[in-house]
């Protein structure tokens, strides 16, 4: 099991590859949804949101949850518990990263739905 400093670290190697102009031409798969859906589960809590964006992020992670589990349910899940808690240091922790995954994982979400 990698430390919670790995995992922390490879957040913003994975965020940088993930949002890349080509992952429009990739499929979603079970790890990106699992970052997306930690990092904007976690962002709907930011001081000042309006609830329009709030609303907006609730939906966005429930999407990527489902897209998730859809992939791959088990390693969706594990995923997911990884990202939490390293996303959650980076935020605390002021790390601009954090906003980078999040921003990032708004704009798949905006471009790459089809509901």
């Amino acid at each position: 099991m990698a430390s919670l400093k790995h995992v922390t670290f490879i957040v913003p190697v994975l965020a940088l590859s993930f949002f890349q102009p080509a992952m429009a031409q990739r499929s979603l798969d079970a790890d990106d949804a699992a970052l997306c859906s930690a990092a904007l589960d976690l962002a709907r809590g930011w001081p000042g949101m309006m609830i329009s964006q709030h609303a907006k992020y609730v939906q966005a992670s429930d999407w990527f949850q489902t897209q998730g589990i859809a992939a791959n349910e088990i390693y969706f899940e594990n995923q997911l518990e990884l990202y939490i808690a390293a996303l959650t240091e980076a935020r605390d922790s002021g790390d601009t990263q954090f906003r980078t995954v999040v921003e990032g994982c708004e704009t798949y979400y905006d471009t790459s739905r089809t509901d």
